[in-house]
């Protein structure tokens, strides 16, 4: 099982933060339920098997707060119907000063498996992108994974 003491404090940060969202102007928040065939991610196949990807994040103004998972729907990867991936995110997304249709966003992203002989695998990446307001909505996007030397 994933560390459940993670998920105990983005539940307990998202209470929060909607809670004292009233007082904002805008409050965003979504879900989602997403159903695949093969979970691949950045192009190299995960899970080659149906997986249920749940989602839901909360938006305070330019600062966002997100939690991601995937469920295998067989039991290709251990036991079925269990998380074998959970991301934790947070963005920052503003307009570049000065620069119109241009934004800028960074970030990071705690990604949580499933764990293997005692321990939890986890890594976390920081990340820096540009996006342009133009025909397509092009984006250019680096990701640095901060505990991984390789």
């Amino acid at each position: 099982m994933l560390r459940s003491k993670n998920l105990a404090w983005v539940v307990l940060g998202l209470l929060i933060v909607t809670g004292t969202a009233s007082a904002l102007e805008e409050v965003d928040v979504e879900a989602s339920l997403d159903y695949v065939g093969k979970y691949i991610w950045r192009g190299k196949v995960v899970t080659d098997d149906p997986a249920l990807q749940p989602a839901v994040s909360v938006g305070l103004d330019k600062l966002t707060f997100g939690v991601w998972g995937s469920v295998d729907m067989t039991n290709v990867n251990g036991d079925r119907n269990q998380f074998q991936e959970v991301d934790y995110t947070v963005d920052y997304t503003d307009a570049l000063p000065e620069v119109e249709g241009v934004t800028y966003s960074v970030g990071a992203i705690l990604y949580e498996f499933p764990p293997t002989n005692g321990s939890l695998n986890a890594t976390t990446e920081i990340y820096a992108g540009l996006g342009f307001d133009c025909i397509l909505n092009p984006t250019v996007t680096l990701y640095y994974d901060i505990d991984d030397a390789d």
